[in-house]
């Protein structure tokens, strides 16, 4: 009986926390016509379902030149997504491009981490003239012409259901925020380009026990140290394995090596 009391006990404080949880978004560019919209919660969420998330994105309008948006990887498995009406819906100058994720009853979780940024969909353009400034917006109170264009999250698991910051609705470079009133938005966020250009990585058995791993790079830029970190299951956490120095700075080939020493 004890225990029945310490387990309800725990699933009343864990869905207290998920709805004190909020969570905000933004937009980034990660590829050739490409951007993928993530969302921020305030506390990490650990297996949840998600219930409805509202996307609404948009561009200068093109007139006759104005792309199609499809989602080509959706994040969100519990998801089935829905355009209500037409894409685009045009408004003062802009074409808004409005998405609807509604629960496939599927059950399919999800962890999110805290203060990061979680894949939610990518979406592509399709067609339109040049290269078009994205931005994800919110048109409150009134929805725009379709009364859905809203940045909304909601998941099962919370007391509400409702985890969406109203108050500061986006974060990024250039993210205006009206306090749940239009307009607010975020400009697409430039790609992350990373300090090191990899070429190959490889793990060879040094023994029965053993691992010997190499990897090169065609350049590098300001990098200290290359940390290598390893788990032996799915559900574990990653374990440092150990650490290599850098170059640094470099237009050339670098080779590096490591012996994994963790099963011995």
């Amino acid at each position: 009986m004890l225990r029945a009391i310490i387990s309800i006990g725990s699933l009343l404080i864990a869905a207290l926390l998920a709805a004190q949880t909020t969570t905000q978004g933004t937009i980034l560019v990660t590829g050739d016509k490409k951007v993928t919209v993530y969302g921020k919660p305030s506390n990490a969420l650990n297996n949840v379902v998600f219930d409805n998330v509202n996307i609404c994105i948009s561009v200068p309008d093109q007139g006759t030149g104005n792309p199609s948006v499809i989602i080509t990887t959706n994040h969100l498995p519990s998801l089935n997504w829905i355009v209500p009406g037409t894409n685009p819906q045009i408004v003062d100058g802009r074409a808004y491009y409005t998405f609807i994720g509604n629960d496939n009853n599927s059950n399919a979780t999800v962890s999110w981490a805290a203060n990061a940024d979680n894949p939610i969909v990518e979406l592509t353009f399709v067609g339109g003239a040049g290269s078009p400034i994205v931005r994800l917006d919110d048109l409150s109170p009134g929805g725009g012409p379709s009364a859905q264009s809203y940045w909304y999250v909601q998941i099962i698991q919370a007391v509400t259901g409702d985890i969406t910051n109203y108050s500061e609705m986006f974060y990024g470079a250039g993210a205006v925020n009206n306090g749940g009133a239009a307009p607010s938005y975020v400009p697409a966020q430039a790609p992350i380009v990373l300090p090191v250009e990899l070429l190959g990585f490889e793990a060879k058995r040094w023994n029965e026990y053993d691992v010997q791993l190499t990897w090169e790079t065609a350049s590098e830029r300001q990098v200290a140290y290359f940390e290598i970190e390893r788990k032996r299951h799915v559900a574990d956490t990653w374990q440092p394995v150990g650490r290599a120095m850098a170059v640094g700075d470099s237009d050339g080939l670098q080779q590096y090596d490591l012996l994994d020493l963790s099963g011995s």
